[in-house]
């Protein structure tokens, strides 16, 4: 198994073949968004393939400048896969492969704000996920396009305490969205 970065066209490929279908229909950015991210170099596409090229999974993530933190975006398992240990072994894998950074920033959804048992199971297995794969659960939310999540880290090295994620997620957020939208759809706090 190995990291292969993306090309745009690579990264525009799976995004119309895996990641709309992969994620809810709110949480997709437009491929238009992603691309201008691209273009500035404020977002990296990694997929982890076989020796037959086959894709198993993808992460997409953003950065602001002059982080150190890359913010995950996106991260599924091809369908055919999951369940697998695939998830775990990209996690891996990321951080040898992502070696010039601190680590990652995510967002789960809260399960406080699931809609029914089913949704909030779900919520409460992918937090499951990442804290078995060595993620902390910070004490910052986020809603976001009336989306509630929690922030967690992925430390390399040393993790960072909740202002200094706070003032992270405050950045990323400022490169994702332009202020008009910021201001109008996203909130930050931590407790």
């Amino acid at each position: 198994m190995r990291i292969i970065s993306l090309l745009e066209d690579q990264a525009q490929m799976i995004y119309f073949k895996y990641l709309v279908h992969d994620f809810h229909k709110k949480e997709i950015k437009p491929w238009e968004h992603i691309k201008k991210l691209l273009d500035r170099q404020n977002y990296l596409c990694l997929g982890l393939f076989d020796e037959e090229n086959t894709l198993f999974a993808y992460a997409f993530f953003c950065t602001s400048q002059d982080s150190s933190w890359l913010f995950l975006d996106y991260y599924a398992v091809c369908t055919e896969y999951r369940g697998q240990g695939y998830g775990s072994i990209f996690i891996e894998l990321l951080k040898k492969y992502l070696t010039n950074k601190n680590g990652i920033l995510a967002e789960v959804e809260n399960p406080a704000y699931a809609e029914n048992e089913k949704e909030k199971q779900v919520c409460i297995r992918r937090i499951e996920f990442y804290k078995k794969n060595n993620w902390y659960l910070s004490q910052v939310y986020t809603c976001v396009f009336d989306v509630n999540y929690q922030i967690i880290q992925l430390p390399f090295y040393n993790s960072i305490d909740d202002s200094l994620i706070y003032e992270e997620i405050y950045n990323i957020y400022h490169t994702l969205f332009p202020s008009s939208i910021y201001d109008k759809e996203i909130k930050l706090h931590k407790l």
